[in-house]
């Protein structure tokens, strides 16, 4: 599909992608401390799940694009969480899984 999109956006449209923080969260970078926003590994075999690889993916075609003269930006967002002004909370995600755990602990693990 990005690639569709690519097609549609190379008639003078800019293209807005929104990634994820995923297409860094691998092995490859252990070593950096701190990179740039365009410093994405040519290697995506250790990314872990395919959500970030299928992210990973479209950046890469998405850099290409720019590359050849396209307009495009990427957009990469952390955790999204869940409204605190609205009573629907989504109870199967991984920070409420943590939080409900932690709270039936009475305790938070020393860092």
């Amino acid at each position: 599909s990005t690639k569709n999109v690519i097609e549609f956006c190379s008639r003078d449209i800019k293209l807005e992608f929104i990634s994820t923080l995923s297409v860094f969260v691998s092995s490859c970078y252990n070593d950096i401390q701190t990179f740039s926003e365009n410093q994405l590994t040519v290697s995506n075999r250790r990314l872990n799940s395919g959500y970030a690889l299928t992210k990973w993916q479209s950046e890469y075609l998405i850099n290409i694009f720019k590359q050849n003269g396209g307009n495009a930006s990427i957009y990469r967002l952390g955790l999204l969480t869940e409204s605190l002004n609205s009573s629907y909370l989504q109870n199967r995600s991984f920070l409420y899984l943590l939080l409900k755990e932690l709270d039936k602990l009475q305790e938070l693990p020393k860092i």
